[in-house]
């Protein structure tokens, strides 16, 4: 189920997050080489709400048709209906962390921009160990099933944001 469920989330931030993030580095580094704080601001801020303008509609999309989608794109062959719904919980789950997933392809580079890779690397590595914790917890603990992976993982997503934006106010 995940791992139908993640390559239907993956799309969005294949064909747009990483786009845009590497599209981002360079005139962000270009701003910090040159001290114009205005302009690396005025990047980020264009990229962070483009971005959330984008990929909310996504979100809100994968709620509305995201069980119509995955019937559509994988009910065939041995894909049974019990595929098909656990399947469209875990791209639920994964849904939530589609915006903080994006957010974090745009925030990262604004880090690297500035030559300060352990902040990042730090948070990646909090969340890493958050959604082992939370996997162990939901899965082996509460026996929540293979949505609760995902929604591991999105909650991660959102705790890695929160570290990236914070470091970002500083």
């Amino acid at each position: 189920y995940l791992w139908y469920a993640i390559r239907l989330q993956q799309l969005p931030l294949a064909l747009f997050g990483i786009a845009i993030s590497s599209a981002l580095l360079p005139p962000l580094t270009r701003s910090v080489k040159n001290h114009d704080w205005k302009q690396f601001a005025h990047f980020l801020d264009f990229s962070l709400c483009k971005t959330v303008a984008f990929m909310l509609p996504l979100t809100i999309g994968i709620f509305l048709v995201g069980n119509e989608t995955v019937k559509l794109i994988y009910e065939h062959g041995d894909f049974s209906l019990e595929s098909v719904e656990g399947t469209t919980l875990c791209l639920w789950a994964y849904g939530i962390g589609l915006v903080p997933m994006a957010l974090v392809l745009i925030a990262a580079p604004a880090f690297y921009a500035q030559e300060n890779f352990r902040l990042p690397m730090r948070a990646s590595v909090f969340s890493m160990a958050m959604n082992i914790c939370l996997n162990t917890l939901l899965v082996m603990g509460l026996g929540l099933g293979a949505a609760s992976v995902a929604l591991a993982t999105s909650i991660s997503a959102a705790v890695n944001l929160a570290i990236l934006l914070y470091g970002l106010q500083k």
